[in-house]
């Protein structure tokens, strides 16, 4: 199987179900986000704009312009009035449940949980208007040049793409705890403090091994050369609060072999596996948009599987690969 970068989500997305990573990264195809990660895009949005006001104060400019919101002026008095915030919610909310953009209905319950979620992390520690921001939702994209790292492939059109395993993701919050000397990425989790691939609670252990943290402590690493200390926060808002974990770089190597492992593994895959071929695993029928999905009277996630076992999976990518879509393609989570 073909692949030329990871972001975490797509590390995950393996070890979730290896079918899942197959129809998504290597054929292109796009499932809806679902209702409760759409209400997560909506805090988040709300959180970066607080971030990035913050940040020009700090800089001395007090106007942004959003990509979602539009244009933005503010100033100190204003940045803490509740009456801004609760304007930024509510452009988000109207922005991102707008008929157009989203599959969802939604009532006032719906819109309450958000704001709830909103009201408790600008109460709690990690509010980023009382954080020194050096960076909000920042992203990456970087190559590994290590001879591990190198692929080579001939794509079903007949083209040849060659080059570096890369790395790419967007980091919430970037902040400063010791001037020029340590610093603390923040992210925000309105879901469930969960192991998708077990189904099982995650602890702290869990998260020393955590892939997401271990890609943005390496990226951030090769960023901020000189900064001695990066901590790494998981805020799970809505249930545990936060963990954090402070990685040194003896652990690059370890994430290093980590990617290089996963790598491989997917290289080396024929034929993906599925994480349950009737699709009756509670995954398929209540998280995943491929096993509800249905394309000639069979879920997704079946008629592929059923392409690939009779026709091959060179033939399965050839003829259903999305048009326009390449194997390096990565869109930025909330686009």
């Amino acid at each position: 199987m073909q692949i030329t970068y990871f972001r975490s989500s797509s590390y995950n997305c393996w070890s979730i179900c290896q079918h899942q990573y197959f129809l998504t990264y290597v054929l292109g195809k796009i499932a809806p986000s679902g209702k409760k990660a759409e209400m997560g895009t909506i805090f988040h949005k709300v959180m970066e704009c607080l971030a990035s006001c913050k940040k020009g104060i700090q800089e001395g400019y007090y106007s942004i312009e959003d990509d979602a919101l539009g244009n933005i002026n503010f100033d100190e008095d204003v940045l803490y009035d509740k009456d801004f915030y609760i304007h930024l919610f509510n452009k988000s909310f109207d922005f991102y449940t707008d008929e157009e953009k989203s599959i969802h209905d939604y009532c006032t319950g719906d819109k309450n949980k958000i704001y709830e979620w909103i009201e408790n992390t600008l109460t709690g520690q990690f509010d980023p208007r009382r954080l020194i921001v050096v960076d909000a939702e920042p992203h990456f994209d970087f190559e590994i040049k290590e001879e591990w790292a190198k692929y080579k492939y001939e794509r079903h059109d007949g083209t040849t793409i060659e080059g570096f395993l890369q790395l790419k993701g967007t980091i919430d919050l970037i902040t400063e705890v010791v001037k020029e000397r340590a610093y603390e990425t923040i992210d925000w989790k309105t879901g469930e403090c969960r192991d998708w691939g077990t189904g099982k609670q995650k602890g702290y252990k869990d998260f020393l091994i955590d892939p997401q943290l271990r890609i943005y402590y390496l990226a951030l690493r090769r960023k901020y050369e000189n900064i001695k200390e990066i901590a790494m926060t998981m805020n799970y808002v809505r249930t545990e609060g936060p963990f954090t974990v402070a990685y040194t770089d003896q652990d690059i190597e370890k994430t290093k072999l980590m990617l290089k492992k996963r790598f491989d593994e997917i290289r080396r895959t024929k034929i993906p596996a599925m994480k349950s071929r009737s699709c009756n695993h509670w995954f398929c029928k209540r998280v995943c948009w491929f096993g509800k999905d249905n394309i000639d009277g069979k879920c997704t996630c079946q008629y592929i599987a059923d392409k690939i076992k009779q026709e091959g999976i060179d033939k399965t990518i050839a003829e259903e690969t999305e048009p326009g879509f390449t194997i390096g393609y990565y869109q930025n989570p909330g686009s």
